[in-house]
């Protein structure tokens, strides 16, 4: 399995396989290594892979049982950027000729491999400050997200709403200040967060502030 604008996990060890007839002829032909680990926003790339010195052909590739579509070309499907809803058992087969000599003799192989995708980072929520608020008083909300293990330099984008409407554009600020809070900045408040590039986007409850 292959993942990441700029990653690639090279199939290397063999793990167990199964295989539709003959049953025990001969030992496993699919390749199998569990990748390192992924994350909403990923782009996933399945790669089917068979030892060298076998004929192999017509890959198919399964999702929890179902298939979920075979290469244009050569033995990878690219899925593309994934979310967790793409966790699963992924599942890939092939046609693999088992005698070398006579091509006709042949057999349908498997490999599998679990596949967890994590969140990138947790839904956000909104916390005031000063828990109440007078009008003149300087408020500060925050929108309080955590990214999770091995992605804490992750990149991330804010944006605040009020009453649906867009009070602060996305930046790295987490937090949109008022200096002097009113009586008309009272209202729903939600914030957004975002990657750079958009791929992964989370909108926070609404909480409701209200001026005194």
């Amino acid at each position: 399995f292959r993942f990441g604008s700029a990653r690639t996990v090279d199939l290397a060890e063999s793990e167990p396989c199964r295989k539709r007839r003959n049953p025990g002829r001969i030992p496993n032909r699919i390749l199998n290594k569990a990748p390192p680990a992924v994350h909403e926003g990923d782009s996933l790339t399945l790669r089917c892979h068979s030892r060298p010195g076998y004929l192999a052909w017509n890959p198919v590739f399964y999702k929890d049982n179902k298939a979920i579509g075979s290469p244009v070309s050569g033995s990878e499907l690219h899925i593309g950027r994934v979310g967790v809803t793409a966790s699963g058992t992924y599942r890939c087969g092939k046609e693999i000729d088992t005698d070398r000599i006579y091509i006709e003799v042949f057999n349908t192989y498997y490999a599998e491999q679990y596949i967890s995708v994590s969140e990138l980072f947790s839904y956000p929520q909104i916390k005031v400050r000063p828990d109440q608020v007078t009008e003149g008083d300087h408020m500060t909300i925050t929108c309080d997200t955590e990214l999770r293990p091995h992605r804490e330099t992750t990149e991330l984008q804010f944006a605040f709403y009020r009453n649906g409407h867009n009070v602060q554009g996305f930046s790295l600020s987490n937090q949109y200040g008022v200096p002097s809070a009113q009586l008309e900045d009272s209202g729903n408040y939600t914030c957004e967060v975002q990657t750079p590039t958009g791929s992964v986007r989370k909108r926070s409850n609404m909480a409701h502030i209200h001026i005194q």
